[in-house]
């Protein structure tokens, strides 16, 4: 995730969209070592809808699973070997000088 700094006046400079992609490989990320929604959440500065959106697409595709329960803090989430491959891959475009795909919008995806 970006790193930013607050201006004199204490707010937060303007920080760029991220794509569907980036969000995706940001929540694989948090989840390597196993997390909790609410980790999840602030971790990746999603709002709980969203969250549950992304999740519920995770979870269908095999890139994440429900491990069991925190006592008290919910379920927790892992990435599965899927799920890693897909954030190795992700990690190898990014690192692309001829495919720089953080900075292009995907076709046909909102920008969250």
């Amino acid at each position: 995730m970006e790193e930013c700094s607050m201006d004199i006046t204490g707010k937060q400079p303007f920080r760029r969209r991220r794509n569907s992609l980036e969000i995706i490989a940001e929540i694989l990320e948090v989840v390597q070592e196993g997390a909790n929604k609410t980790k999840v959440m602030y971790s990746t500065n999603l709002s709980f809808k969203q969250l549950e959106n992304y999740m519920k697409f995770l979870l269908e595709k095999g890139f994440v699973e429900r491990i069991g329960e925190k006592t008290g803090k919910g379920a927790v989430y892992r990435t599965t070997s899927g799920g890693l491959r897909f954030l190795e891959a992700f990690k190898d475009l990014d690192a692309s000088p001829s495919f720089p795909i953080l900075s292009s919008k995907i076709p046909g995806s909102r920008q969250n």
